[in-house]
């Protein structure tokens, strides 16, 4: 390979931008070990400008419908039996999607080296919040009254065998 003058890197091509935001980021790595150092600058210039799918997902929910990172759709009738003195501040989000994301992500970035990582998984958290607290809850079977009946008997029984 380098019987050929040393020309090994001719035929690759790095945008003046890339090399910016390698050195760039070369700079700021803290690592010690110049191979760990060189790996963790590649990966972080690969997954520079990932967000997490969370905030790139924007679900608009039917006016029936809430979670914790929604407002509050107010009826007419609702707001004459309110008793509270600002309508607007009790509508809103009780969280701000994005920023609990960046929360979680602080904290899941400091427990892990890994910055994907720790974007999935805030992502995930924020996602069980979502569904958590999503109302209504979605009713998938409802069991008719003698298999209710015949479940709470079994329930009862199996706690006075305990």
């Amino acid at each position: 390979m380098l019987q050929g003058g040393g020309k090994v890197f001719d035929k690759v091509t790095l945008t003046n931008n890339s090399a910016n935001a390698v050195l760039e980021l070369f700079s700021k790595s803290t690592s010690e070990d110049s191979i760990e150092k060189g790996i963790g600058v590649l990966l972080s210039y690969c997954e520079r400008g990932s967000a997490p799918d969370v905030v790139k997902e924007t679900v608009e929910l039917p006016v029936s419908e809430f979670d914790i990172f929604t407002k509050l759709v107010v009826s007419e009738y609702i707001k004459s039996i309110l008793v509270v003195d600002d309508i607007e501040q009790f509508s809103r989000p009780i969280l701000t999607k994005t920023e609990e994301l960046e929360k979680i992500l602080s904290i899941e970035s400091s427990l892990s080296k890994d910055r994907r990582g720790a974007e999935e998984m805030s992502s995930e958290l924020i996602k069980d919040m979502q569904a958590s607290t999503h109302y209504p809850m979605p009713v998938k079977d409802i069991p008719e009254a003698a298999e209710l009946v015949s479940s709470i008997k079994t329930f009862i029984d199996s706690i006075v065998l305990s």
